[in-house]
């Protein structure tokens, strides 16, 4: 599986939707509750490493 692309969207006060978007057109989506986590390339790194466990 190749991640085709990612969508990210801030739904405010620290909440992010992260969808990993495959090749085929299946996704996986990450929900995301920091308010630390301002950026969206730090968003993305955070949810690479929630999936990375659940894979574990």
């Amino acid at each position: 599986m190749n991640v085709s692309h990612t969508r990210v969207v801030h739904e405010g006060a620290g909440k992010w939707i992260v969808d990993f978007i495959i090749d085929d057109g299946e996704s996986v989506s990450v929900k995301v509750t920091d308010e630390k986590l301002a950026e969206a390339e730090k968003v993305i790194d955070h949810a690479k490493r929630i999936t990375s466990e659940l894979a574990n």
